[in-house]
C-alpha cells in the first residue's frame, strides 16, 4: 500500500500543538472489513439511545400522551395502563433503535464499501478524511461533539448529524481524542 501525501492546510496554526501530540508524518489507511457497516451501526445505536436527552424525550412524550388520553395518576393505577405505558415505552425504543440501526448502517455501507479503503489525516486545526466516495477537510470546531464507542470514532456536527465514522485505529494516540475534544466548538465542550 502506498502512501499517500496529506494536503496541506490552507488556514495557519492559531497555536502550536501541545508537546504530547506527535504530529503524524503520514496519513493512516484503513481497509474496510466485511461487517464494518454493521459493527459501526451498533456501536451509534449504543452512544445515542439511553442517553440523559433520549430519556428526558421520552418521558414528555409519554406525558403527553397521557395528558391526550385524559389519565390522571389514580386512573393509571386502576385501570392498569401502567402495563400499556410499560409496552409503549418497550415498542417505542424498539422502533428508534431499527430506524436509527438500518439509516445508520445504509449510510455507512454507502460510503464505505467492504474492501475500500479510509484515510485520515489530523494536523493542529483540521481533520482530513478519504473515502471511495468523497473527500473531506473539516476545522475541529466545526464538529459539536466527539463519540468513541466500541472501536470506532463518531464526529457529529452541530446539527446533531454524523460527519465522520472512524475505526479507533485511524486515530494515532488517546492524546489526540483529547486534542480534538478541546478544540470542538465552545459551546459543546462538556
Amino acid at each position: 500500500m502506498t502512501q499517500t501525501p496529506p494536503p496541506s492546510s490552507s488556514t495557519p496554526a492559531s497555536a502550536p500543538l501541545p508537546a504530547a501530540l506527535v504530529m503524524p508524518s503520514e496519513m493512516t489507511h484503513y481497509v474496510i472489513p466485511l461487517g464494518f457497516a454493521h459493527r459501526s451501526a451498533v456501536a451509534l445505536l449504543r452512544a445515542s439511545l439511553f442517553t440523559r436527552s433520549f430519556t428526558v424525550a421520552f418521558i414528555v412524550v409519554a406525558a403527553l400522551y397521557l395528558i391526550l388520553m385524559g389519565l390522571d395518576a389514580a386512573d393509571i393505577v386502576e385501570s392498569g395502563a401502567l402495563s400499556w405505558i410499560g409496552l409503549i415505552y418497550f415498542a417505542f425504543m424498539c422502533l428508534i433503535a431499527v430506524l436509527l440501526y438500518a439509516a445508520q448502517r445504509r449510510s455507512t455501507a454507502a460510503l464505505l464499501p467492504t474492501g475500500s479503503t479510509l484515510s485520515a489525516r489530523f494536523d493542529a486545526e483540521t481533520f482530513w478524511e478519504q473515502t471511495p466516495v468523497a473527500e473531506q477537510i473539516v476545522r475541529y470546531d466545526a464538529f459539536e461533539k466527539l463519540i468513541e464507542q466500541s472501536g470506532f470514532v463518531f464526529l457529529k456536527t452541530r446539527r446533531g448529524g454524523i460527519a465522520s465514522v472512524l475505526p479507533r485505529e485511524l486515530v494515532p494516540s488517546d492524546a489526540w481524542l483529547d486534542y480534538i475534544r478541546s478544540q470542538l466548538a465552545p459551546a459543546s465542550r462538556r
